[in-house]
């Protein structure tokens, strides 16, 4: 009897942990972040100077009428999602906020928070800004400066940390697996990687050199890559590895005659595309894997002055 009991008792442990083994798989793709979406199917554009955030389906093409547009904003310059909360974050650099929506909102919605504060300064065309659902913090670039806030912060909010001694920030990458977060400086054509909870002085982990003109950032933690746009010799999308390190050559470089100045970037690993703003007016839709000069998958016309951009579910 005792026998019988054991085997029972151990069955049942092997039951309970192969179903947690289970659960855990279905709620974390490939090698992303908790968080991270099975798909991409929408995506989020910081329409800078039509004052308005655009949401296209992923597989808009031409002139596509977008599945919801934010009004009310001026000159937004950079966006970031939260699919774990579904919230969207917002830079509005017109009135240096950083106004929070539900990930669903419309029209002229209401933020559901407005983070305010003299730290919030407009670096240029792209203000970076990532959150990070898994820690609940929101990191911001700001001139020589990262600031880091909590997830919920609303009003004059305090930041947690500050990292300083950058030249001239700009896109920011988050990565919530190795603890990095990766810094565009275009003062320094430097792209900086340093500790998740990094504070104070700038004190790098890793430091790529040579990305002359780096505006936006993306990571792809599936192939481990780092997706870098450019403003410099006539606008290109530059990929390195994501442990790339000093004067590191990048794997790939994406030209196009389409556009001279692709500053904003995202990459969807599942679908292998490559999402790039062009400040011309489009957003371009590149194969993950394209290199050198290279005509577009699919081109969404008619925005004003793309500056960032994200992907959400």
């Amino acid at each position: 009897m005792e026998r019988s009991v054991c085997w029972r008792n151990t069955f049942f442990s092997i039951g309970m942990m192969v179903l947690l083994m289970l659960f855990v798989m279905a709620c974390t793709p490939g090698n992303g972040p908790v968080g991270t979406p099975k798909a991409f199917n929408e995506i989020f554009v910081a329409n800078d100077s039509g004052d308005n955030v655009m949401v296209f389906s992923r597989t808009a093409d031409g002139a596509a009428t977008p599945l919801r547009t934010i009004t009310g904003l001026s000159e937004p310059d950079n966006v970031a999602i939260d699919g774990v909360n579904n919230e969207l974050f917002v830079y509005n650099a017109s009135d240096l906020t950083i106004k929070v929506f539900s990930r669903t909102a419309d029209g002229a919605a209401t933020p559901l928070r407005t983070i305010t504060g003299t730290e919030l300064v407009s670096t240029g065309d792209i203000t970076g800004l990532v959150v990070d659902p898994v820690n609940n913090e929101l990191f911001v670039s700001s001139n020589d400066t990262v600031f880091v806030f909590s997830r919920t912060a609303d009003g004059a909010a305090t930041p947690l940390r500050t990292i300083s001694g950058f030249n001239d920030t700009r896109g920011l990458a988050l990565d919530t697996t190795n603890n990095e977060l990766f810094v565009a400086d275009l003062g320094a054509n430097t792209i900086y990687v340093v500790s998740r909870t990094a504070d104070g002085a700038l004190t790098p982990l890793r430091t790529i050199t040579g990305v002359t003109g780096v505006e936006g950032l993306a990571l792809d933690l599936i192939n481990d890559e780092l997706i870098a746009g450019a403003t410099s010799a006539g606008g290109s999308v530059r990929v390195y590895s994501r442990t790339a390190d000093g004067a590191a050559a990048p794997l790939r470089t994406i030209t196009t005659t389409v556009s001279n100045d692709m500053e904003g970037v995202a990459v969807d690993p599942y679908s292998n595309e490559l999402f790039a703003a062009d400040w011309n007016g489009n957003i371009l839709v590149f194969s993950r894997t394209a290199d050198g000069e290279t005509t577009p998958l699919r081109t969404i016309t008619g925005l004003s002055t793309p500056a960032g951009i994200t992907l959400g579910p």
